[in-house]
């Protein structure tokens, strides 16, 4: 029955992906890639580029972004996990991915407090070129990367009387602003780069105590980014829910230093459509016409069973098929390439490669077991926010490594084989309408 819905699915979801097949996939100028705008339209190397991307985040079970590698599986040491998922992106039609950190030094207390002392320079720090070699792919099959600078809303944006906590601040700001300036000075010149992105749902900080703080340094995070690499786009990502956060859009992200608008979108088909309304009004009345892309848009592959456990069945995996090709369509329906005149958007990135463990219960041992979640969000095709199961591809620990800890250096010097993936029918779903 899964087999005949799913295929009905793919023929008609076949029809929208048409008006993107000519349009650039690969710079013609190998070695170098241009990332320009022209009114609402991305353009690689002078070329519209429209994005069919997914959001990379392979964290291995027992990992988190809490602890090390604080979620930066992009150095040779985790290359096992991109060998293993770059071919099958690329099988899919992808040919963007977003990545969520990367780090030359990890964000820890000790290295906040010694920030000054850290050279960035040094050869110590983490390199990634292999993995942006690798998805460059010598300019033949290339996937691009919009690389995240991630930030501590939190912690880097304190505004108050407190002369301890701000001076705490001062340091975490610091260290993130050596951060950006080194990641967008490294890899800005990089081929496989499309560009950088100042956090991620900055929107959450809108009422915090820092806020005015926090939105002057994410604009200067993007000014020292655009400095180092004026030929990649630097974009910040918002969430637009609920409504009047969206309204409250800081006029800052409207300056000309960034350049795309990030989106993520969840609210499921029908209040995403009454979204883009109210975007088109809001855009008008403020004379935008920068490019969009929705950064995330997903829903999680898994409901509630017995005991609120989390449960995949057929039916869990068609509606993730139903509701993730009916947001693309959203999305493949208001291209700027499809139509130059009226057109929003300029691509978007699935969410997410493969389910994550940690997000539910972030400790160990919890990360090494899938959480249901929490809350109830009648927005998402399953009805609860299941943030560990919203991969196109499920995950399994391998058999020969402990699914405590996906791999400790200090104790083994060869890494573990990395985790099993399995496609879910999403992932083919997409591969139908993208490849």
């Amino acid at each position: 029955m899964l087999r005949r819905e799913l295929l009905c699915i793919l023929m008609f979801g076949v029809t929208f992906l048409n008006p993107y097949a000519a349009h650039a996939n690969a710079s013609a100028d190998v070695g170098r890639t241009v990332w320009s705008v022209s009114g609402r339209t991305i353009l690689l190397d002078g070329k519209p580029f429209f994005a069919k991307g997914v959001n990379y985040s392979p964290t291995p079970v027992g990992g988190s972004y809490n602890w090390d590698p604080f979620g930066d599986w992009f150095t040779r040491s985790w290359r096992g996990i991109y060998q293993r998922d770059l071919p099958l992106i690329r099988a899919m039609g992808a040919n963007a991915m977003r990545i969520h950190s990367l780090f030359a030094f990890p964000p820890t207390d000790a290295n906040y407090e010694n920030v000054d002392a850290l050279d960035f320079d040094s050869p110590e720090v983490a390199d990634h070129l292999d993995f942006l070699d690798k998805a460059w792919d010598g300019g033949q099959d290339p996937l691009y990367v919009l690389i995240t600078i991630p930030v501590d809303k939190l912690r880097g944006f304190y505004q108050g009387d407190d002369r301890l906590r701000a001076e705490d601040s001062e340091r975490v700001y610091r260290f993130y602003k050596k951060l950006a300036r080194w990641a967008a000075r490294k890899y800005g010149s990089h081929p496989a780069v499309m560009g950088f992105s100042i956090g991620n749902e900055c929107n959450d900080a809108l009422d915090l105590p820092g806020a005015p703080v926090f939105w002057e340094r994410i604009d200067e995070l993007a000014r020292i980014v655009k400095a180092e690499a004026p030929d990649k786009l630097v974009t910040s990502v918002w969430f637009p829910q609920p409504k009047e956060h969206f309204l409250k859009y800081p006029r800052l992200l409207l300056d000309k230093r960034f350049d795309v608008i990030g989106m993520n979108l969840y609210d499921g088909p029908l209040k995403n459509s009454e979204f883009w309304e109210l975007y088109n009004s809001w855009a008008q009345e403020r004379g935008l016409n920068k490019p969009v892309i929705v950064t995330e848009f997903g829903t999680p592959a898994c409901r509630h069973g017995v005991n609120g456990r989390i449960e995949e069945t057929a039916q869990s995996a068609l509606l993730q098929v139903q509701w993730a090709l009916a947001l693309w369509k959203q999305i493949a329906d208001r291209s700027v390439l499809s139509d130059p005149g009226r057109g929003i958007t300029s691509g978007g990135f699935v969410f997410a490669w493969s389910d994550e463990w940690w997000k539910t219960r972030d400790q160990h041992g919890h990360a090494a077991i899938q959480d249901p979640g929490k809350i109830q969000q009648d927005f998402l095709a399953g009805g609860w926010l299941d943030d560990e199961c919203f991969g196109i591809n499920s995950i399994a620990p391998h058999p020969d490594r402990p699914p405590l800890h996906p791999w400790e250096p200090d104790k083994s010097p060869v890494p573990y084989p990395p985790d099993l993936l399995t496609p879910r029918p999403i992932y083919y779903a997409l591969k139908a309408l993208w490849k």
